[in-house]
């Protein structure tokens, strides 16, 4: 008989399978964020993706990936917009609006944030 608060090797495997379990639905969600990052991206459309009720969605997605959905996507958008802003011609106001900012000062800040300057000064 295992004293409580032991793990037995099963309750281990166990929460092996599980992760792996959790893992793979994630790894399916983050494919369909790439594949539709230029999409308006619906939490609840990416649960349903992954046949997950949204709030058990966020709970294993932050517990798998480290932080939330949202956060995710817009590290992902503002990485890309980073990308162009280095490798392109584009202006700064279409890649603000390509990585969904309503506006190029919201764009203007959450890039500051995320890199330390501004889009025009990287």
């Amino acid at each position: 008989m295992p004293i409580l608060g032991s793990t037995s090797q099963t309750e281990r495997s166990m929460k092996i399978a599980t992760r792996q379990y959790y893992s793979e639905k994630i790894a399916k969600a983050l494919d369909q964020i790439q594949a539709h990052l230029d999409d308006p991206l619906s939490f609840d459309e990416l649960a349903k993706t992954v046949n997950m009720a949204p709030f058990h969605f966020h709970k294993v997605f932050r517990e798998i990936v480290g932080i939330p959905v949202q956060a995710y996507i817009r590290n992902l958008r503002l990485e890309r917009a980073a990308d162009h802003l280095a490798t392109s011609a584009m202006k700064i106001l279409d890649i603000a609006v390509e990585a969904q900012y309503q506006s190029n000062e919201a764009f203007t800040r959450a890039f500051k944030k995320a890199f330390g300057v501004t889009p025009s000064d990287f």
